[in-house]
């Protein structure tokens, strides 16, 4: 929907006037995304919150809830694989014939019977089988035509090796190769028109599939591709998420600037993206952060005078924002000044000027270093939007200062009372 492009735009026109009783949307992740290399990442939710955000945007453009009970196993998928995916509520799969073991042959009866995959809990999982051979001529490389023609052919041989056996053949787009607009409307016209081809949608061919072959199916395991590491990928992407996170406290909660963010980060999981085109995504989104940083500032280094042992001292923040922004002053001092209130303060920072009182209590007089820190209020307190140091000038005596002076005076009083009788009784000397 964000698209510039023309064709995407009638393309979300055309999706939107369908009825949505006669198509359904499959689930599927906001950006593609390996679910088994995150898994392996030690960051699953990353596929989730993929998963969850492509949903959304389906329904908020198309107003359909698409499907997760059906999902396409990546080559890279092990038991483990399907556990996740069925915590994501996936409850049967595509296969490519591919990745099995013993791989089905087309040629077979077994591509026509239903599938049988073991997590690694234990739960059997129902699939289908995808036939690799057939989905390679949807990136045949002499176009459009050919790979229709391609196409019906090996399907029209499919059906007619057995006329007495009903074939099932499963078409899944290849994995990593884009499918032009004019070759997918050729092959959806054949695919519509064949005499010997009724298509069926999945779930209707599921159920079909089970209901008659349930005791057939055949039990496989999975022959899984290499996966691309996403270690280091998962350390870049945890700070710069710590770091939105911080950003998403100042502003105290959901945000539209926020959610820009987040969809950065969120591409940043793309597959086919490399580190270097990663990175490019990550600085943007500190760049973002460090403009939100800079708008706040604080007065220059100064010094202040309190005339009492406890006092409030005044500080200013100025919020250049266009809205509230929650932070916490975190104190720290000497040794020579206290916080009745603690040294960690959250206060909200409205747009402009703020004037904060800071309560203190000097322990002594004399000069104390105070030094104010305006961070986010996260947990980890990780962003640092200002800093300013004070010098705390204090004239009061402490305890101990005004017990001696109030003896002194009390000395000099008592001297002066009885000086003074003295003289007032002394007879006046004749002249």
């Amino acid at each position: 929907a964000r698209s510039d492009e023309l064709v995407h735009v009638r393309l979300l026109a055309d999706l939107v006037r369908m009825d949505s009783d006669h198509f359904r949307i499959q689930s599927s992740p906001f950006v593609t995304a390996d679910p088994e290399a995150w898994r392996r990442a030690g960051r699953s939710d990353v596929h989730r919150d993929l998963l969850d955000h492509g949903d959304r945007v389906l329904i908020d453009q198309l107003g359909v809830v698409p499907d997760r009970s059906i999902a396409v196993l990546p080559a890279t998928a092990v038991p483990a694989t399907l556990d996740l995916l069925g915590q994501l509520g996936a409850e049967r799969f595509i296969v490519s014939a591919d990745h099995l073991e013993p791989r089905p042959s087309a040629a077979s009866a077994e591509s026509t019977l239903p599938a049988r995959l073991l997590a690694d809990d234990g739960t059997a999982y129902p699939a289908l089988v995808a036939d690799p051979d057939l989905a390679r001529h949807l990136s045949d490389p002499q176009g459009a035509v050919s790979a229709a023609q391609y196409l019906l052919a090996d399907m029209a041989l499919l059906a007619w090796s057995d006329p007495t056996v009903t074939r099932m053949a499963v078409l899944t787009a290849p994995a990593d190769l884009p499918i032009d607009a004019l070759t997918l409307d050729l092959v959806l016209g054949v695919l519509e028109k064949a005499p010997f081809l009724r298509v069926r949608p999945l779930p209707d061919l599921f159920d079909a599939a089970l209901a008659a072959d349930t005791a057939a199916a055949v039990t496989y395991d999975l022959w899984p591709d290499a996966i691309t590491s996403m270690s280091r990928r998962s350390t870049d992407r945890s700070l710069a998420e710590k770091t939105v996170a911080a950003y998403t406290a100042i502003l105290g909660g959901p945000h539209p600037d926020v959610a820009a963010l987040n969809d950065l980060l969120e591409v940043t999981a793309a597959a086919e993206l490399d580190i270097d085109t990663m990175n490019a995504y990550l600085t943007t989104v500190y760049a973002s952060v460090s403009e939100v940083m800079a708008a706040f500032t604080t007065p220059p280094d100064q010094s202040v005078r309190l005339t009492g042992r406890s006092a409030d001292i005044p500080f200013s923040v100025h919020n250049g924002l266009t809205t509230d922004a929650r932070v916490v002053l975190v104190l720290q001092s000497d040794g020579r000044l206290e916080f009745p209130e603690g040294a960690v303060q959250a206060v909200v920072l409205v747009p402009g000027n703020n004037r904060i009182a800071i309560p203190v209590q000097a322990r002594t007089s004399g000069d104390a270093r105070l030094r104010v820190t305006v961070r986010s209020p996260d947990d980890a307190r990780l962003l640092q939007l200002r800093s300013a140091h004070l010098i705390v000038r204090t004239t009061s005596l402490s305890g101990v200062g005004v017990l001696l002076f109030v003896g002194a005076i009390a000395v000099l009083a008592i001297w002066w009372v009885r000086s003074s009788r003295v003289r007032s009784g002394r007879p006046e000397e004749s002249t």
